[in-house]
């Protein structure tokens, strides 16, 4: 299998989103959530409507998404790595 990589501003866009849903999931619904769906908002639409997508299929990583290249992977304990950069 040949190695691939998403472009740094596709993967900038998923840390972006992964990390105001991690905030969403944490904020209580009764303290107001409506500024943090917003934010969700801006990259999602960018994340769907990204040019990597549009390129040629063979070009691209085989069905992996950006969320599994950007969030560190649990080892054999479910304890999850530490980022690597």
């Amino acid at each position: 299998m040949r190695p691939f990589r998403f472009p740094e501003d596709l993967l900038a866009l998923q840390r972006a989103w992964l990390h105001t849903n991690a905030e969403l999931a944490e904020t209580p619904a009764t303290t107001g959530t409506t500024m943090l769906r917003r934010r969700l908002i801006t990259p999602s639409g960018h994340l769907h409507t990204h040019a990597y997508w549009s390129g040629p299929a063979d070009g691209r990583a085989g069905g992996v998404e950006p969320a599994s290249v950007v969030l560190p992977l649990p080892d054999h304990r479910g304890i999850a790595s530490p980022d690597p950069k």
